[in-house]
């Protein structure tokens, strides 16, 4: 394997993890917002 290759794959797992890192973040603000909005709602009623 050259090290170009292996830079490159390096490059790859660490965009690859920072992607999942921002999707996990974004997943747990909308369930934040919804259980807000939720909770919101019933104390209206």
């Amino acid at each position: 394997m050259s090290t170009g290759n292996a830079s490159a794959h390096m490059l790859y797992i660490a965009s690859s993890a920072i992607a999942d890192r921002q999707r996990d973040a974004r997943d747990r603000s909308q369930v934040a917002l919804a259980r807000r909005t939720r909770v919101s709602r019933f104390s209206r009623r």
